[in-house]
């Protein structure tokens, strides 16, 4: 009996161990599943936050280029009125040169006159002017 006492009390411990084995390969395999569900769950929201950083970024850069391209549409806009304002103001110019030219030439011719006139008889002097008409 002793003997059977002894074999139960060993088959007792062998069963015990392998339930505690089994127990804490259940609880490892629990540990490493709960371990990788939290590394998902990490790698998703790393995942979401690239995700997020990556479309506002985008959203930037279409910002960034539609302001772009009306600061340079705008940059073109002021250009052309730059250009026909200087040529306006070159052609103001040129008109400007020409009509002092013109009364210089005018003041000249009047110089003219007087010392033709001048030189002329008192009794012409004294008749009323009289311009030709010309026909063109």
């Amino acid at each position: 009996m002793a003997r059977v006492q002894a074999v139960m009390l060993a088959l007792t411990d062998t069963l015990r161990q392998r339930e505690r084995t089994e127990d804490a390969l259940e609880w490892s395999a629990i540990y490493e599943s709960e371990e990788k569900d939290a590394r998902i769950k990490e790698e998703q929201q790393e995942s979401r936050l690239a995700w997020t950083v990556a479309g506002f970024v985008g959203v930037l850069l279409v910002i960034s280029g539609c302001f772009t391209v009306a600061i340079a549409r705008k940059k073109r806009e002021i250009s052309l009125k730059n250009d026909t304002l200087t040529a306006n103001l070159n052609e103001m110019t040129d008109f400007r040169k020409a009509f002092f030219r013109k009364l210089e030439e005018v003041i000249a011719l009047q110089k003219q006159v007087k010392q033709l006139s001048s030189r002329l008889p008192v009794e012409e002097k004294q008749k009323p002017k009289q311009i030709p008409v010309q026909n063109q």
